[in-house]
């Protein structure tokens, strides 16, 4: 939950530019991608401080490495209708 509010931080942080921004706009992006397909994605960190991506549907849950990673994720379970 406090990888959420992180996101959300840097997505209500007007004063946050760049990259940190772009990639936040992206999760977001995603996050609404795999709310309209059922799927919940959190985002977290390893043990070694690199991004993590949890997604959950139903009873499947995955730990994914990246964005790209859980948009391709995204279009195998609902058959190519998300995630594009």
């Amino acid at each position: 939950m406090a990888a959420d509010r992180q996101h959300e931080n840097i997505c209500a942080d007007s004063s946050i530019r760049g990259e940190d921004f772009a990639m936040a706009k992206l999760f977001e992006t995603i996050r609404a991608e795999c709310a309209l397909a059922g799927v919940t994605l959190v985002a977290s960190r390893d043990e070694r401080d690199r991004a993590k991506y949890i997604v959950s549907r139903r009873a499947l849950t995955r730990e994914l490495s990246s964005l790209d990673s859980v948009r391709a994720w995204l279009r195998t379970v609902t058959g190519g209708q998300c995630g594009n």
